[in-house]
């Protein structure tokens, strides 16, 4: 089984469909609030690695146990973790802040040199899936389930040279989250804006509001378009 497949196994949705579905969810409303989240399925992709020796064993061990799934987990974490208390308690995202797509419930511990997490993931049914064991990627954390940017770049300064064969630096306009979406505080030196939350411009669906610095354009796709530079906003994992 592959990470794919077991991410759609725990989300109960067919692979393909999941694959087709894009990274981030990034929408506007002309009442002025911004509904962003990163999709369950590509974010997971980015930092977990399914293991099926790791996952056999934690199968068998909760078969054996016959407890609550819940109380197998950490059971089965503190168990291969060789320790007599977990490093980090439970996490359930959907009692904390979270842009995630699904809520998920996790233990995470360490086995070696590894990292692992088990992890359930809750369903819009409200049932949770059964679990599964990953290992974590050593760049992305788990735990960073709250934070997320949307940003915009362009081309450089309007007629910008430089010297000695250089090459116009794009400038970019990034606004970061790090509790779930709640608010958007400004996040680079390099372009000057006298608003730093996101939040606090007037969405508009009028063109001849794009980049005046005043609003948020979005056009009849849904698309946003940066308040400063008038390049359309993406959302962003970091």
């Amino acid at each position: 089984m592959t990470t794919k497949e077991a991410l759609a196994a725990l989300i109960g949705q067919p692979q393909a469909e999941l694959e087709a579905e894009p990274p981030c969810r990034l929408e506007f409303n002309e009442k002025g609030w911004i509904a962003a989240d990163h999709n369950l399925f590509h974010w997971a992709d980015e930092r977990l690695n399914y293991d099926k020796k790791m996952d056999r064993a934690f199968e068998r061990f909760s078969r054996r146990s016959g407890d609550w799934l819940v109380n197998d987990m950490k059971a089965f974490a503190l168990k291969a973790s060789g320790k007599k208390r977990l490093d980090a308690a439970a996490c359930y995202t959907g009692s904390c802040d979270s842009m995630l797509s699904h809520n998920i419930h996790f233990f995470t511990f360490e086995r070696g040199c590894e990292e692992y997490v088990i992890l359930q993931v809750e369903r819009p049914s409200g049932r949770m899936s059964g679990a599964a064991v990953f290992q974590t990627g050593a760049d992305w954390s788990i735990y960073d389930f709250a934070t997320g940017s949307i940003a915009a770049q362009d081309d450089g300064e309007p007629g910008q040279t430089l010297l000695w064969g250089g090459e116009v630096e794009p400038r970019l306009s990034r606004w970061r989250t790090e509790n779930g979406g709640h608010t958007w505080h400004w996040d680079n030196d390099s372009v000057e804006t006298e608003v730093s939350n996101l939040d606090r411009f007037t969405i508009s669906k009028l063109e001849e509001h794009r980049g005046d610095r005043e609003h948020i354009f979005v056009d009849p796709d849904g698309v946003g378009y940066c308040p400063i530079l008038g390049e359309p906003l993406n959302l962003w994992y970091y």
